[in-house]
């Protein structure tokens, strides 16, 4: 038999009743207690994970290999649905990287300037 319980929509509950109530466990006026407490059993119960698989050792010995770690750690957040502690971690990454890009733009203007002070001083 199905819970005689009226959703506001004028709809009928589709779940089964209890054994000698005409209302499903939700629905019954006398497990109401019971289910509130189910209700917060459930919000406090552990979530099921993804076990993470382990990751290849990555090179960090130059900015590029830091701006290719930074690349492909953002994609890899983003593959999953978008929270706001993933939109802040996203956000903090590509900060990084704009320093990153910034270091190695002065670092190719400081070896510029040190091959003109080389070539200036073989000419002498």
């Amino acid at each position: 038999m199905k819970c005689q319980f009226q959703k506001l929509n004028s709809e009928q509950c589709e779940a089964n009743a209890m054994e000698g109530v005409d209302y499903c466990f939700t629905h019954n006026p006398e497990t109401q207690a019971e289910k509130e407490q189910a209700v917060l059993s459930g919000g406090f119960a552990p979530k099921p994970r993804k076990e993470a698989k382990p990751l290849d050792p990555v090179s960090v010995r130059s900015t590029k290999d830091i701006l290719a770690l930074l690349e492909d750690t953002i994609n890899r957040v983003r593959t999953e649905p978008m929270t706001h502690q993933k939109a802040n971690c996203v956000g903090y990454l590509a900060n990084i990287a704009i320093k990153a890009l910034e270091v190695d733009e002065l670092d190719e203007k400081l070896e510029f300037v040190k091959s003109f002070i080389l070539e200036r001083k073989n000419k002498r």
